[in-house]
């Protein structure tokens, strides 16, 4: 932590509960662990007036301060103190530990600067991020000698974590979110909770994980500590913050209509609240997240509705969307009257953030009418409470007043027992009659796209076809609805240039569909990916994930789960088999909180594919298991199923097996219009070495595919017949930037093979060194087409990053105590595996060698 001699120390600030003592403590403890000396002292209010009231401990042998002689006295401190401290060191400055840097009396703060500047002491201090350094640090952290370390409240994912860790056990996903949002990143808050209603029974084991029973209890012994801050308080600050507790953070119009400015200056001035800027809005919360408890945990029930009411006619007032969809959700909240249209309106904002449990508690409110009904279906069906979608569905129909409320309650059913139930039969059927229920044409084309829909999800081969140059003008719902099935039939066929168009056409549309299908923009966007990736356009895909995932991470991990479900195909089809796993773990967990796009079961058999990659068979068969039945035989997840498994086999060693699993399930994908997808399981024969397999699928998928995948598959499976290695280098050489890295260096290596078997050692070598180049650059890899590549040994490497330097032979020899003869026959060796003829080509190869492992 404190590296540089010129630094002198080391101040944690931070908001209050987020770790900053038990970072600085555990920091000394290695330290003592290492054998160095460590004293530890800390500043209260109680002793921040008394001169070197911190140090008491340390200066115990010296007069008490305050005698006849005071100057003399706090000499005889300062002496004291600076003996014990050399007392403790055995070599160099002692590391002098220091909590509640602000609350040091002058003198300590004196004498501890000129400690740390005569080397005597290392400090690391720690402070709240709001309060003031005594005087005598400002100095140091001006010029650089105390440097400043801003300790950040923890992710998301590490509260969950450590809660986990605690209870040796997972979190149920809403008790999750619960956890996150009362803790706000701050551990010791987090503890707390989970200790405090673990103790009181609120916080069980089920077997879904471990969950809370109603409301969490605040931890009582951090109500104790904030609870004084609240004795002496006027009934107006107490109204002021008993509002703020349930409706924080608010703009500082929210505020302002709460109370007069001279009541906000005071309760700002005692920190019981803050304003900062937000995106350039100033906002209002309490002064730290467990005062916000404190407050709850101190109301009645009447008094709760009473704070409620006064929070709610604030925001009210305001004329901010988001401040009234908030106002609406406390009313709810607080069994405060919530007027049909605010219900109504409130709930498909819920929808458009995917927090679908609100929106179905709202829409529930809302009357009896098509809206409230078509949303909460709506709102159902994200939850996975499938039959209950149904019956909604089946209320909003029956509440329809025409053709354009009934296609659209069609379509949903249709969605709804296919795409998000995996009853793919029964969808079709419900499609097939309530098309022939309809009789206004325009309505009849959105229906007959979902059915084109459904029958593509179901493997068969859509007998309605969604075009791009319809003739007659159409709603945008319903052409928004047809570019989204296009988009999805196309790129599932791998009509790419078709696709991309579809995309660019929908997208502008996509708002007319929102209702419908929440995750229009999404899907469209994901077609969009799929053509890139599909197409070899490895960066641009790259790039469209980046950014979907930036934008999901405000919306909930329901929205960043499906772009993760995403990354997890891109990294597996790279051959990142560890990526694919974490990303898709992590996905089907997010997913199992709300799934409107379909890709949990996805995720989930990407999973076993990944932990069958990398050699953990029996894992990955019972993360197969996991997979909801439903939705085994789905096109998608069945494919994905079926590789996993012949990937198990293959790692067992039978590729032979394998690949004939791999070329039957490519047969199926392809059958039902799976083109890309059949044909990248089906090059995965290629890969295990059998290419003659499935030649005839990669000729018959390239004639349809466009972009260079589909003729690279045909290319390397004829290499391979061929036995031409030189076809195979220039595939090596391709592929990666494709989006198939480890294909790549599984081409490079069976070339080297070739090389070999025909006496081409030095050719061999090259192809080995590219495999071996490419594979490094992946992460763990266990691929029976690579084998074992080999790089450069240890002192090749040593020797060629020297002789790239122009270092002489004879002055590497000196430096590596060995001879110059030594060094050029290493040379020999490097030039021949690298594919260059003299010191300046290695040069070019030097980047190359940085993530590559050496070889014995």
């Amino acid at each position: 932590m404190i590296s540089s001699p010129s630094v002198l120390g080391v101040l944690l600030d931070g908001p209050a509960g987020v770790g900053k003592s038990s970072l600085a403590s555990a920091y000394s403890s290695m330290k003592r662990a290492d054998g160095a000396a460590v004293v530890h002292v800390v500043a209260t209010p109680a002793r921040s007036t008394t001169p070197f009231g911190a140090l008491v401990n340390l200066a115990a042998q010296a007069p008490a301060a305050g005698t006849a002689d005071r100057l003399a006295t706090l000499t005889a401190v300062a002496a004291a103190v600076e003996t014990a401290i050399h007392s403790e060191a055995t070599a160099g400055p002692t590391l002098l530990v220091i909590d509640d840097l602000p609350l040091l009396d002058p003198a300590s703060a004196d004498l501890i600067v000129d400690l740390a500047r005569r080397g005597i002491v290392q400090i690391l201090a720690t402070a709240r991020r709001t309060e003031t350094v005594p005087i005598e640090f400002t100095g140091m952290l001006v010029d650089g000698t105390l440097l400043r370390h801003r300790v950040e409240p923890l992710t998301d994912d590490l509260i969950v974590l450590a809660a986990e860790q605690m209870l040796g056990g997972c979190l149920n996903p809403s008790t999750a979110a619960q956890l996150v949002a009362s803790s706000q990143g701050l551990p010791l808050h987090a503890r707390e909770l989970v200790l405090t209603n673990l103790a009181t029974g609120r916080l069980l084991e089920y077997p879904d994980g471990w969950r809370f029973e109603g409301l969490p209890s605040a931890p009582p012994s951090l109500v104790e500590l904030v609870a004084s801050r609240f004795a002496t308080m006027t009934d107006e600050h107490r109204r002021v913050l008993e509002a703020l507790a349930l409706a924080e953070p608010v703009p500082l119009a929210v505020a302002a209509a709460l109370a007069d400015p001279t009541v906000l200056a005071a309760l700002e001035g005692n920190e019981l609240i803050s304003a900062d800027e937000d995106a350039g809005i100033a906002i209002v919360r309490l002064g730290h997240p467990l005062y916000a408890e404190v407050v709850r945990s101190r109301l009645g029930q009447l008094r709760i509705r009473e704070a409620a009411l006064t929070a709610v006619t604030a925001m009210e007032s305001v004329a901010d969307p988001d401040v009234r969809f908030r106002a609406t959700c406390l009313r709810l909240d607080h069994g405060l009257p919530v007027a049909a249209d605010q219900a109504v309106a409130a709930a498909r904002q819920a929808l458009s953030m995917v927090e679908p449990d609100l929106a179905a508690r709202l829409a529930i409110n809302g009357g009896d009418g098509f809206d409230p009904a078509f949303i909460l279906a709506t709102a159902l069906i994200a939850l996975g409470r499938i039959d209950d979608a149904d019956a909604a569905l089946q209320r909003a129909f029956d509440a329809a007043s025409n053709d354009a409320e009934r296609a659209r309650v069609i379509s949903r059913r249709g969605n709804n027992l296919g795409t998000a139930g995996g009853r793919f039969q029964e969808s079709i059927q419900v499609l097939e009659t309530g098309l022939a229920s309809l009789t206004d044409p325009v309505w009849r084309s959105f229906v007959a796209a979902d059915l084109a829909y459904a029958r593509l999800w179901n493997g068969q081969v859509a007998e309605s076809q969604v075009g791009i140059d319809g003739a007659e003008a159409k709603p945008d719902a319903v052409r928004a609805n047809e570019c989204l099935v296009g988009a999805v039939v196309a790129v599932m066929r791998g009509e790419l240039d078709r696709t991309e168009a579809l995309v660019q056409e929908g997208l502008p549309l996509a708002p007319a569909i929102r209702d419908d299908v929440p995750t229009a923009r999404e899907l469209l966007t994901l077609s969009r990916f799929l053509a890139f990736a599909f197409g070899g356009r490895q960066q641009e895909a790259t790039a469209v994930v980046d950014a979907e995932l930036e934008r999901a991470s405000n919306r909930g991990e329901a929205a960043s789960g499906t772009w993760m479900a995403v990354r997890s195909i891109q990294a597996l089809v790279d051959g990142r088999a560890t990526d694919a796993l974490a990303d898709s773990g992590e996905a089907a967990r997010r997913l199992a909180v709300a799934d409107i796009s379909g890709l949990r079961p996805v995720a989930q058999a990407v999973m076993a594919t990944a932990l069958a990659r990398l050699g953990r068979s029996s894992e990955s068969a019972a993360t197969s298991a996991t997979v909801d039945p439903a939705w085994a035989t789905e096109t998608k997840v069945r494919l994905q199923l079926e590789v996993a498994e012949a990937w198990r086999t293959a790692m067992e060693g039978d590729t032979s097996t394998a690949s004939a699993r791999l070329a039957a399930a490519a047969g199926k994908a392809m059958a039902a219009n799976h083109i890309p997808l059949g044909a990248i399981a089906a090059y995965d024969a290629v890969r295990l070495g059998h290419p003659r397999l499935v030649v005839d699928l990669l000729n018959d998928a390239a004639r349809s595919w466009d972009g260079p995948t589909g003729p690279a598959f045909v290319a390397h499976a004829g290499a391979l017949i061929a036995s031409d290695p030189g076809a195979l280098m220039d595939l090596a050489s391709r592929l990666p930037g494709m989006g198939f890295s480890l294909a790549g260096a599984e081409a490079a290596a069976q070339a080297s093979r070739l090389y070999e078997q025909s006496g081409f050692t030095a050719d061999a070598m090259r192809a080995d060194f590219l495999a071996a180049c490419t594979a490094a650059q992946l992460g763990q890899v266990d691929s029976p087409g690579l084998g074992q590549p080999r790089g450069l040994t240890a002192r090749e490497r040593e020797v060629a990053e020297l002789a790239a330097t122009g270092t002489s032979s004879r002055d590497i020899g000196r430096q590596l105590d060995i001879s110059a003869r030594t060094v050029d026959n290493h040379l020999s060796a490097v030039f021949r595996k690298v594919g260059v003829s003299n010191r300046a080509g290695l040069v070019g190869v030097l980047p190359l060698l940085a993530n590559l492992p050496t070889s014995g």
